[in-house]
Formats: structure tokens, sequence, C-alpha cells
């Protein structure tokens, strides 16, 4: 088990695409925020940049609370909290990817965003390429609990960063990297969340062709397409 490896043949501009792809970086919240990434989205394809965006929905007047609370979280603190999140994912991203998130149809719109938090990800790439790829090759579909907590240790063992997170950071990253495989569709949860599906999903059209544009189709293989 955890034999592939992803080979990344960066262009320029692939590598500029992949952010941080050699190191690991702790995400312990608000992961696959959809339907907040869409909004964002909308908002910087009408022109407005993520500077105005975060000044309106950081610490909007009382009078517009409503109106512009699109993160829908009722404390500052988490409206802060999500919008750093959000700006890791479309600070600086090429228009297309923007325009998907903002109009497209629910499969482009997740389907992007999986993309967009893959390339900032590497414990995500790593997760799907060593473990999920690992196990379609042999054609089961199926995955327990145990064995994806067998790949999150066997990195806290053979990288040093990974091992020096707390305990508390190291159990959050751990279940947000499944949390975004759930919400993503890449993985369906039994009913007693016990074990998971892995369900394999075309990648949508105009998405497939951008990505092969930009010589990112890798992408293609952890989205498993």
């Amino acid at each position: 088990m955890y034999s592939m490896t992803i080979v990344w043949k960066q262009t320029e501009y692939s590598s500029y695409m992949i952010e941080s792809g050699s190191s690991y970086k702790a995400y312990t919240n608000f992961p696959f925020l959809l339907s907040e990434a869409t909004s964002i989205a909308q908002l910087l394809g009408r022109g407005i940049s993520l500077a105005q965006i975060k000044a309106k929905v950081i610490d909007p007047p009382p009078e517009t609370l409503c109106e512009e609370d699109i993160l829908q979280f009722r404390s500052k603190a988490s409206r802060q909290g999500a919008m750093r999140a959000l700006e890791q994912l479309l600070n600086n991203i090429p228009q297309p990817y923007i325009q998907f998130l903002a109009t497209g149809n629910s499969d482009l719109r997740r389907a992007t965003l999986l993309f967009l938090t893959l390339r900032i990800n590497r414990l995500l790439r790593e997760v799907i390429s060593e473990v999920l790829l690992d196990r379609l090759k042999s054609l089961d579909r199926s995955l327990d609990r145990n064995t994806i907590a067998a790949f999150f240790d066997l990195k806290s063992e053979q990288e040093q960063i990974v091992s020096q997170w707390s305990k508390s950071t190291y159990r959050k990253v751990c279940s947000n990297t499944v949390l975004i495989l759930v919400r993503s569709g890449l993985l369906i949860p039994s009913q007693d969340k016990k074990t998971y599906e892995i369900q394999v999903m075309p990648v949508p059209v105009q998405l497939k062709q951008q990505l092969k544009n930009d010589r990112l189709e890798l992408y293609l293989k952890l989205m498993l397409n």
C-alpha cells in the first residue's frame, strides 16, 4: 500500500498554480466552503477585489450585516478565519477558474473548488494518490477508517513537519482532510461513518479542457476522473 507517487512536471504556469507543492501546511479549519467560495467568486467576477470583499464581510456596518455577511458566520473571528481560508484558495487565480465557480452548475463548482484545494494542500494530494488511487488499482472502492488513519500515522512518522504538529492540530488536520474528501464527493460515508465508498466521477468538460490547456492535466488523476 501507499506505492503510487504522482510526479509533477511543472511548466512555469503549472508551477505557479501548484502553490507550496513541496511543503505540508496544517489546514485545521473551514474545509471546502463551497457556497462561500461561490459567493466570493461572483463578486470577483464583478470586478470587486479580494481586499474590498474582505472589508465588506469581516466588519460590515450593523445595518448591512444581513446583506453583506455572505460567509454565513455569526462571529467576527469566524468570518476572519473563513476569509483567510478563501483568500488562500482564490488569490491570483486565473479568470476561467473564477468563472467556473461563479457561474457553473453544482458539479462544475464542486470540481473547481476541489482543484483549487488540491493545488495548495499537499496532504490531500497524497492521501488521494497513495490511498484512494492505490485502492482503485486493486478494483476495490471500499475504504475503512483504519486505513486512512494508518496513512496519516505514516506521514507523521516520515515527515518532520507533520510530526511537529501538536496532537490537537494533527487530529484536526486528519479529520478536515477526510471531510474535504466527503464534501467534494470523492468519499461517500456509510451510515455508521466507519467505512467509505470511493466515488469515481467525471470532471466536467469545461474544467477538464482548461486543465489540459494549462498543462495541469495531472490533477485529473487526483480528481479520480
